[in-house]
C-alpha cells in the first residue's frame, strides 16, 4: 500500500531538529540562526498564536464583527469567540475558492472591524477587489496563508497582516511554527511586544513533537504503512482517522491555553533554517505531478 501523503520534511531535517533540542537542553552553543527576522516579520508558535496576538493588539470592543471565510479550522472561530467578537461568515465559491464581492459588501456593517481572508488548499485567490473594498471602509485586513506557502507569494501589499504556517502537515513544515508579515508598523510593534511577554514553550514539548513526526514518517514508509493498513482492517479501524489523530496541532479542548507560548530556540532555529533553504522548484515539481495525475483521469 502507498500512503496518500507524507509530511513535507526529510528524516535528516527532523534529526537536525532533535540535535537542536538536545543542544538547547544541555546548554551547548550552536552557530547563528540563519534568516534573522526583518523589521516586517515576526515568528510565532503557530498561526493560531499570531491571530490571537493580532486580535489582542487591535483591542476591538466586544460585539465587533469579523468577516471570515466560512471554511476554516474550528480553532480560528474559537479564537474569535474568545475575544467576544462576532463572526460574519463569507461563503467560499467551491469552484473558484474565491469570495463574492456582492456578498462581501452586503455583509459589512458599521460594527465590522476586520476581515480574515483564508487561502484554501494551496490556491491563492485574487483579493485585489476584496482588499480595496475593505480599505475603503477602514477595515483591518488579515490574510491567512497557512495552506498557501510557496516561497514566492508574500501576501497582498496592502494587507495589514499575512500569516504563514509551518505546522506539522504544512508545506515546508518545521513541525511547529508560523511567520507573520506586517504592512502595519504600529501593529507589528504591538504584536511583537505581546509575543515577547509569552512564556517559552518547553524544549521537551518540541522534542516530543519531533519524535512523533519521525514516527509518522516511518509509519508512512510503504512497508510499515502496508502493515498498519492491514492491522487497521483486521481491527475494524479507519486508517485515515488513526493517522489523523496523530497530526492535530493542538488536540483537545481549551485552545487558548495551548497557543499562548513562544517558540523554543530549537523550534525557531529549525523553522528559520527550513525557510532559508526552501526551493520553489519543489512546488513546481509537485504541481507537475498533480497535473499528470489529473490528465490520466478518464
Amino acid at each position: 500500500m502507498t500512503p496518500r501523503g507524507r509530511l513535507d520534511i526529510t528524516f535528516p531535517s527532523l534529526f537536525r531538529g532533535v540535535v537542536f533540542c538536545l543542544a538547547e537542553l544541555f546548554g551547548i552553543q550552536l552557530s547563528e540562526i540563519p534568516g534573522e527576522d526583518d523589521e516586517n516579520t515576526l515568528p510565532c508558535l503557530s498561526v493560531r498564536t499570531g491571530f490571537d496576538l493580532t486580535l489582542r493588539s487591535l483591542g476591538f470592543e466586544p460585539g465587533s464583527g469579523i468577516l471570515m471565510t466560512d471554511i476554516n479550522i474550528p480553532d480560528m472561530f474559537s479564537i474569535v469567540a474568545a475575544h467576544q467578537l462576532v463572526i460574519i461568515p463569507l461563503p467560499v465559491n467551491k469552484h473558484t475558492l474565491g469570495i463574492s464581492m456582492k456578498h462581501l459588501e452586503a455583509s459589512i456593517t458599521p460594527g465590522t472591524k476586520a476581515i480574515l481572508i483564508t487561502h484554501l488548499f494551496g490556491a491563492i485567490m485574487d483579493i485585489d477587489a476584496v482588499v480595496k473594498s475593505a480599505k475603503l471602509r477602514n477595515l483591518i485586513v488579515i490574510e491567512d496563508c497557512a495552506q498557501a506557502f510557496n516561497g514566492v507569494y508574500k501576501g497582498h501589499p496592502q494587507t495589514d497582516v499575512v500569516m504563514f504556517s509551518f505546522g506539522l502537515i504544512k508545506t515546508n513544515t518545521s513541525v511547529t511554527g508560523a511567520l507573520l508579515r506586517f504592512d502595519n508598523r504600529e501593529l507589528h510593534n504591538e504584536v511583537k511586544m505581546l509575543n515577547d511577554q509569552l512564556p517559552v514553550q518547553h524544549t521537551y514539548i518540541y522534542l516530543k513533537k519531533l519524535l512523533k513526526a519521525i514516527a509518522i514518517q516511518a509509519i508512512t514508509l510503504k512497508f510499515f504503512y502496508t502493515l498498519l493498513y492491514n492491522y487497521s482492517r483486521i481491527a475494524g479501524k479507519n486508517i485515515d482517522v488513526l493517522l489523523g489523530s496523530f497530526t492535530r496541532g493542538f488536540p483537545g479542548e481549551d485552545v487558548m491555553s495551548k497557543i499562548r507560548f513562544r517558540q523554543c530556540v530549537a523550534n525557531l532555529r529549525l523553522m528559520r533554517m527550513r525557510i532559508h533553504n526552501f526551493s520553489i522548484d519543489r512546488i513546481s515539481l509537485r504541481k507537475a505531478v498533480a497535473e499528470n495525475i489529473v490528465r490520466m483521469i478518464p
